[in-house]
């Protein structure tokens, strides 16, 4: 089962990282990863931002993958290393929430969505 869960968190790991690819390279492919956030109850400004902070959706499946890779190759042992993991995927949890909310930093967004304003600044203007 430890090796199961650990395919899945790897195959969440490339998922992410090619949409995240995909949305850097080809600025008409945003809508479409837009669908992929349709399950959330978020309105359209707060999936536009989850497609901007991607990188850190992909680094955060990233580090979960690591970890349950960790754990099910080494099992107890692995207990630092998981726990760093999941130290760092909180870290990139709370910079996805002010990439979200600000649209900084802004290395971090994709180049031609640099100039958006974030969630908190487009509420602030209507």
């Amino acid at each position: 089962m430890d090796y199961l869960i650990a395919a899945f968190g790897l195959a969440s790991c490339a998922g992410t990282a090619w949409l995240t690819a995909r949305v850097w390279n080809d600025p008409g492919y945003i809508r479409y990863a837009q669908i992929a956030f349709n399950p959330f109850p978020f309105n359209a400004e707060t999936k536009r931002g989850l497609v901007r902070a991607l990188a850190l959706t992909s680094a955060q499946s990233g580090f979960l993958g690591l970890a349950f890779v960790a754990s099910a190759l080494w099992g107890s042992d692995a207990l630092w290393v998981s726990m760093g993991c999941v130290v760092a995927t909180m870290l990139a949890v709370v910079l996805q929430v002010v990439v979200v909310w600000t649209n900084r930093p802004r290395w971090i967004v994709p180049p031609h969505m640099r100039n958006e304003p974030g969630r908190g600044r487009a509420s602030q203007a209507a």
